[in-house]
């Protein structure tokens, strides 16, 4: 959901009551003119993007999205999420509280996929401060979810149950904004057709899972200039206004920089199980992490998948050596992304389709190239039937030389090459073992009987494994 959406729908723990007070026609103009302050004013004749209205004890809040979500469609996105309306009731200590909230299905599209979802049995309730300039906390429940997909050649539905969305803002002492997401729903049930041509295929791809978390940290959001740079392509929508000779967009893309100290994702799910016609593939968990620092010196980015219980179900060759489990981390670190971001702004032409050059995206990977990289393989493994396979290791680039160490070490490397050996293998199954049989010459043996490999590159541009030269390294 783009910033615009997501501040529709933020605001806090609030331990008081509503205040009681009768609501007045002069108070919503208030609050209504409160509300837009930070948005460019509508053309003449227009209605405000948001209103309230007095209803008794109460406000009604309108929130008219489209001249909102409008800056998506330069960058080939279309997002409608139509005209939202909920009660706002003041609260004792002057924040407020919304719920009884009116919302249209949404659709979407972009990049060739359009997509549309609507939600049963909804309840919803959500927190502004006292200034409406803040989301601090929203919940959203809903029974039912039911999400249609349309691409080139595929049709997708997928429907789940019990779900439940929450956000929660905080305000940092230099200003900026910590957000948090959190989401939860069940009993996923999701078909995928595809369609050759214009007639339906009976190759339809049923998945399924029994649970779904995801839970998204952004720490250090540059809410004030993020909110200025999005106000600034509200009241410059289109590609010929952003490139005009006058046009701020690019001190205003500058200004938002870093846009956020760091970003985790956290992506988790239960009993997973994808059918293609004749096949059946399933997990008990799944989990993804993704975490990365904002655009500056020094960035670092890391990345992690665990699978445990996977099955696979059906005539597929090697079907003995099916892995059940997997782990595997990555992180590089030492990426000067504020140098590349920077640069990539300043070399931005918006009326060229693509905006940024080959020259300049030529100059970003060369800086990139240069820099003094580590990248990080974290302790990782994968088992299956009688084998156990286990890594670690450091690669540094120092002035674009490649130096570092790896170890590896084999559980079983026997049942893998037996099982490579059977009849039936697959092609190219004998190039495999070539590099198999030549990997086991080289190996130790631990005292528990693992096979082990130090593998090193030296600066020197020597490759060394368990301290020796490989006979095929040879000059």
């Amino acid at each position: 959901m783009p910033l615009i959406a997501g501040a529709i729908l933020a605001a806090p723990p609030l331990a008081g009551r509503a205040r009681a007070e009768t609501a007045t026609a002069e108070e919503a103009a208030r609050l209504t003119a409160l509300a837009n302050q930070t948005m460019p004013p509508p053309a003449p004749g227009e209605a405000p993007d948001t209103t309230f209205e007095p209803a008794g004890d109460h406000y009604r809040m309108t929130v008219r999205t489209q001249r909102l979500l409008k800056p998506l469609e330069i960058l080939g996105l279309k997002l409608d999420l139509g005209t939202l309306s909920w009660k706002q009731v003041r609260q004792a200590d002057g924040t407020w509280r919304a719920d009884a909230m009116e919302r249209p299905p949404s659709t979407s599209s972009g990049f060739g996929v359009t997509s549309r979802t609507q939600f049963e049995g909804t309840e919803e309730s959500l927190y502004l401060s006292a200034d409406l300039q803040r989301l601090i906390r929203s919940t959203f429940t809903a029974t039912r979810a039911r999400v249609e997909q349309k691409r080139a050649l595929v049709d997708a539905t997928e429907t789940s149950r019990d779900i439940r969305f929450e956000q929660t803002t905080d305000v940092a002492a230099d200003g900026s904004l910590t957000y948090r997401l959190s989401n939860r729903r069940s009993d996923i049930q999701g078909k995928a057709s595809v369609m050759p041509g214009a007639a339906p295929s009976a190759d339809a791809i049923d998945y399924r899972a029994a649970r779904e978390t995801t839970d998204v940290t952004v720490e250090g959001l540059a809410s004030g200039p993020l909110t200025a740079l999005w106000s600034y392509l509200v009241a410059h929508p289109t590609r010929a206004e952003l490139a005009a000779p006058d046009s701020a967009l690019l001190d205003r893309l500058e200004a938002a920089l870093p846009v956020f100290r760091r970003i985790s994702v956290v992506s988790s799910m239960d009993g997973f199980a994808l059918e293609p016609p004749g096949l059946s593939i399933g997990a008990d968990t799944g989990t993804i992490r993704v975490a990365a620092s904002g655009p500056v010196a020094g960035a670092d980015a890391e990345f992690g998948l665990d699978l445990s219980g996977l099955s696979v179900k059906g005539p597929i060759p090697l079907a003995g050596l099916i892995p059940q489990s997997l782990s595997l981390g990555l992180k590089v670190a030492g990426l000067d992304l504020d140098f590349a971001a920077r640069y990539a702004i300043q070399s931005l032409d918006i009326a060229s389709d693509p905006p940024l050059g080959p020259d300049a995206l030529t100059a970003i990977r060369a800086s990139l190239a240069e820099a003094d990289v580590t990248i990080t393989l974290s302790p990782g493994h994968v088992r299956g039937p009688g084998y156990d396979i286990a890594w670690e290791g450091t690669l540094t680039m120092e002035r674009g030389v490649p130096v570092g160490k790896a170890t590896v070490t084999a559980a079983g490397l026997d049942r893998i090459l037996a099982g490579l050996s059977a009849p039936g293998a697959p092609p190219g199954t004998a190039m495999v073992l070539t590099g198999l049989y030549a990997a086991q010459a080289l190996a130790d043996k631990d005292a528990d009987g693992r096979s082990r490999w130090v593998i090193e590159r030296k600066r020197e541009h020597r490759v060394l494994v368990n301290g020796r030269v490989p006979g095929f390294w040879r000059r």
